[in-house]
């Protein structure tokens, strides 16, 4: 939410098509979709300037392609960005700058986040913009439920509707941790 990444978009590859952009066809494995993204970043750097973002790779339940899940700090029109992208589809959701439209933008990159940890592929699936990342906050507690409760005041938003651990999650092979989401609550 630092950053106020409320603008939603999503990079699809198209089916062996031409693009605009001279785009090939759909990739087959990962490194070649972060090579794609990490060119398209460069490219949305040098038009527009220096801006918060984060993306997503996921794997489509739609005949299980590949596809980049991106939140924006702002508006940027939807034909520059079909430009740079170049490999196909480019599609718009602009949640908002405020309150609980920056926690809908969170949740639902976080989800993605939580799908390549729960793949148990070992991969690492998400990128923040250089400079962007979130500050860390320090949270100790004789056990999990101390550390638990005291985020939960923190938050000031009530108990959590989603709780994940890793410690329920039979295939988890990575350190210890956790993920709380709350519903929405005021702006």
């Amino acid at each position: 939410m630092a950053n106020r990444l409320g603008v939603l978009w999503t990079l699809t590859y198209g089916e062996h098509q031409s693009t605009p952009g001279g785009g090939s066809p759909e990739p087959v494995d990962r490194d070649q979709v972060k090579r794609d993204v990490q060119r398209f970043f460069k490219l949305l750097r040098a038009e527009v300037g220096r801006l918060p973002y984060l993306w997503v790779i996921e794997w489509g339940s739609e005949g299980g392609r590949l596809h980049v899940h991106i939140a924006l700090g702002r508006r940027v029109p939807h034909r520059v960005l079909w430009r740079l992208w170049g490999h196909g589809f480019v599609q718009f959701e602009q949640l908002g700058t405020k309150g609980s439209a920056l926690r809908r933008a969170a949740r639902y990159l976080a989800k993605y986040v939580t799908k390549v940890y729960e793949s148990g592929d070992g991969q690492h699936g998400y990128e923040v913009a250089q400079g962007y990342q979130p500050k860390a906050v320090e949270v100790r507690g004789r056990t999990e439920a101390d550390v638990m409760r005291t985020l939960v005041v923190s938050m000031a938003a009530g108990e959590p509707e989603h709780v994940w651990r890793s410690a329920d999650a039979a295939e988890w092979r990575g350190p210890p941790c956790g993920w709380m989401g709350w519903a929405d609550a005021g702006p």
